[in-house]
Order: structure tokens, then C-alpha cells, then sequence
């Protein structure tokens, strides 16, 4: 998920360079915490826990979500296959989970069932996670990377991992990043779009199949507002509405209805007016500005979520959902934020992943997840992570300090041009609700400012 964020005032904010921010995580009973409790921790996790990565300091895995109760003041998360990573609102970043590769940034460490800070990485403002690897984005829209690089997928120019963050690169002004496994992806505000690491299947977009250890630029391709990734694909939405793939073919992950693997951007079939898309295993989702969801490729587990198992090589309906914000793919799960706040789910449900608390294999449509309300970013693996809304929320209150200030035009302003329903879209930004930030967002913030409420 990805929210933007900088600083600046009202009047200088075209002229800040514009960045992103990500989603937030979980750890406690969720029926032993009073309303009061539960709005003091907006940040929950479910599902897989072998390495501590729901960071409740246990390794139980959790079919119903629990709050992370140990980080206050989150403003965004990642999670990997089995770490986690969160951004605080100073711009320090924790980490857990199994650090095997050093993807917590953390020596001296095998893992951690809690968050721990990474040292020396400050200003960051979005965050994403492999399976090996994590990458950051600080304010000055450099992005920094840390663990396994075995393919390049640390941008350094080298082979060698690391411990400790070291700077992708050659990119700067960057204003979303995202990786999945071992490639990663970051839209520049120009629109161009830049890929690195794993590239045996075309995943990068470059029209070859040599991994890249520095990122280089997708050629045929401009104007992009999002992208997603998964293993060995990649999903992107321009800001047309129309969406593109490519990389491994497989199953019908790229929704074109060719069956060949593609190395530079195909568009899907018969797909338009989107707002947001997500891309999992070997699955994809795209909703559209009507709130309807589409879904293509591997359906083996019901992530398509239309009520079979029957894989589709061409985008396909899921009947029984409407009015949804946002899109999120998992492993083998899907998930959409409705409207109204509400989080559902589908496919696979081992390790309750799900979140619906039952010990079903899987669910072919798609079923609430239990004790959410508010829903306002999610990120999904094997583990969930989801960032809810308090029912005590100031409107305008951006940073989440009780107050509108200047703080928070600040904040918006690094989001200015930034559109709905794509991974991390929080719609406090979005104050007259179409979807969009934009000027009108200025002026109703503008009248909400000082005096502070208490």
C-alpha cells in the first residue's frame, strides 16, 4: 500500500518532490481488549508466525487478528514472507521476524518474535518486503536496500548481501516502491517506471531476461501510477485506467489470453477504467472506478474469488462484491477493502490467513474479516497486516497528533496528484472524497486548522 508524504506549506507544495509511505502491523487477544484498547492500537496481523513476523513475541499463528501492541505512532508496514517492517512517524523503521539473510537490517540477530529499530536508517517514509530482502524510501526519494542479493535485488551494483541498508543506484525522485520476491519496482514522479534484481522470466520489463543489478528504465512504458508485484510477474495501471503485465506467463497471471511469457508490458484484455491493481503468486486483481473487482490467472485455491477453481487466462468478475476501495493479493489469498471500511477475503486459508477465525481450507467467495472496522491500508503474504481507522479520528488530523496544523498540510502536500484504490491508499488524505488528492483536499484542510482540538 502507498501513501505519499513530504513537507512543505500549502504554497510550496508543487515544488516538493513527492513520496511514499506504506501500510502497518500487529499482538494480544483480540477478545480480551476493551473498545477503548482496541482504538489505541490501530495496527493488527493474522496468519503465519513460524518466525515471530505477527510480532506478539510468540510463534503461533493467529486465524483472527491481534494488535501489535508494543509500536506506537505507526505510520506504515510492509510484510515479507517472514519479516515485517514498519515506519514510525519520526521515520525510524522496526523490523521481526526471521532475519536468515539480514532482511531486519539488524545484526547480530536470527530473528525477532518483536520489533526491533534499525539502526542508522532515519527519514524513511515507505517500506517493502521480499522474501530475503527489504527496501525503504526516505524523504529525499532515495531508496535504500538491506538482506539477500543474489540477483541484484539490493541495487548496489554488486552481488554481495547486507546487514546493514546501503543506497539503490542511480534513482532518485522516487515516489512508490514495491517488490514481492526478489525484483523491485519504483514509479518516479515523472511517471517512468524503474525495475532491479530477479529477471528470469521477464518480471523487470526491459525486454530481456538478464537480472539487473543496478535499475534500469522500462522502455515502452510511461505515464504509470501504481504497480504490483508478484514472484515472477508484474502488474501496472496507468493513469488512463488501463493496466499492463508481464513477465512469466503462467496459469494466465498476465491476463492477456496469449499463454507466452512476455518481457516488455502487454496490455490486459478487455480491462479499462481501473483505479488500483494488486498482483499475487501467480494471480491479479484490478478494481475498477465503478468499485467492481476483476480477477485473472492460478486459481488452484479460489483467489480468484468467483466461486471455483478454475484458473482464467482473461479477467473475470467476482459476483457479490461492489463499492470496494482497494485491492490486495496475497500468496494464494486475495483481500478488498470496501467502502464503508469493512476488510473481506478469499482463497486460501491456511494458517488462518483469512482472518475470519475458523480452520476452513479455503474460501471460494469472499468473507469478512473478523474484528476490523475502518480499514484503511493492508499488505498481504503468508502473514496479513492491516491499518484501521479510531472511531476517535479529527478529521484533518494527518499525523495523528489530535490536531490540524501545519504539520498536516505538510503531509498532504507530499501527496498532491496521488489516486485512490492502489496499495497504501488512506483515504484521511482524500477530504472531499473522489478519490483523488488535489487542491480542493488544500482548501477544506485550510479551514480546518487551528485552533487545535483538543
Amino acid at each position: 500500500m502507498t501513501i505519499l508524504r513530504t513537507s512543505g506549506h500549502l504554497w510550496l507544495f508543487l515544488l516538493i518532490p513527492l513520496l511514499v509511505i506504506v501500510p502497518t502491523a500487529a499482538a494480544a487477544s483480540l477478545s480480551s481488549l476493551t473498545l477503548e484498547e482496541q482504538d489505541l492500537y490501530p495496527v493488527w496481523t493474522w496468519g503465519y508466525n513460524y518466525y515471530g513476523q505477527l510480532g506478539d513475541n510468540t510463534t503461533t499463528n493467529r486465524k483472527a487478528p491481534i494488535p501489535v501492541t508494543s509500536l506506537i505512532g505507526v505510520r506504515a508496514v510492509a510484510a515479507g514472507s517472514f519479516h515485517t517492517l514498519a515506519v514510525l512517524n519520526d521515520g525510524t523503521v522496526y523490523a521481526w521476524g526471521s532475519n536468515s539473510a539480514g532482511q531486519l537490517g539488524i545484526e547480530a540477530v536470527s530473528e525477532s518474535k518483536v520489533p526491533m529499530q534499525i539502526p542508522g536508517l532515519t527519514n524513511v517514509v515507505s517500506v517493502a518486503a521480499g522474501v530475503f530482502h527489504s527496501i525503504a524510501l526516505k524523504a529525499d526519494g532515495t531508496v535504500w536496500a538491506w538482506g539477500a542479493n543474489f540477483c541484484g535485488q539490493l541495487g548496489d551494483n554488486t552481488t554481495t548481501a547486507r546487514s546493514q541498508p546501503v543506497q539503490v543506484v542511480g534513482l532518485s525522485d522516487v515516489q512508490m516502491i514495491t517488490t514481492m520476491w526478489s525484483h523491485n519496482m519504483a514509479v518516479k514522479r515523472d511517471g517512468t517506471l524503474w525495475g532491479w534484481g530477479w529477471n528470469n522470466n521477464g518480471q523487470i520489463g526491459d525486454g530481456t531476461t538478464f537480472d539487473k543489478r543496478v535499475p534500469v528504465q522500462l522502455p515502452t512504458l510511461s505515464d504509470v501510477q501504481s504497480v504490483a508485484t508478484g514472484p515472477a510477474h508484474t502488474v501496472a495501471l496507468k493513469s488512463d485506467g488501463t493496466v499492463w503485465t508481464w513477465g512469466a506467463r503462467d496459469d494466465g497471471r498476465l491476463g492477456d489470453g496469449s499463454g507466452m511469457n512476455q518481457p516488455l508490458p502487454v496490455p490486459v484484455s478487455d480491462l479499462s477504467g481501473v483505479k488500483g491493481v494488486a498482483a499475487g503468486t501467480a494471480h491479479s486483481l484490478a478494481v475498477k472506478t465503478d468499485g467492481t473487482v476483476w480477477a485473472w490467472g492460478w486459481n488452484n485455491e479460489g483467489q480468484l474469488g468467483n466461486g471455483t477453481l478454475t484458473s482464467e487466462s482473461r479477467p473475470v468478475q467476482l459476483s457479490g462484491m461492489s463499492n470496494v476501495r482497494t485491492v490486495i493479493a496475497g500468496l494464494s489469498h486475495s483481500l478488498a477493502i470496501t467502502a464503508d471500511g469493512a476488510l473481506w477475503a478469499w482463497g486460501s486459508n491456511d494458517y488462518g490467513k483469512l482472518g475470519d477465525n475458523s480452520t476452513v481450507v479455503r474460501r471460494l467467495e469472499p468473507v469478512h474479516v473478523v474484528g476490523l472496522s475502518s480499514v484503511k491500508q493492508v499488505w498481504a503474504r503468508g502473514h496479513n497486516i492491516a491499518l484501521c481507522g479510531d472511531s476517535t479520528d479529527v478529521r484533518g488530523d494527518l499525523n495523528g497528533d489530535g490536531r490540524v496544523t501545519m504539520a498536516d498540510i505538510a503531509l498532504l502536500a507530499s501527496g498532491y496528484g496521488f489516486t485512490g484504490a492502489c496499495d497504501g491508499w488512506n483515504p484521511l488524505f482524500d477530504l472531499n472524497e473522489d478519490e483523488k488528492i488535489d487542491l480542493y483536499d488544500f482548501v477544506i484542510l485550510a479551514t480546518l486548522l487551528e485552533p487545535a482540538i483538543p
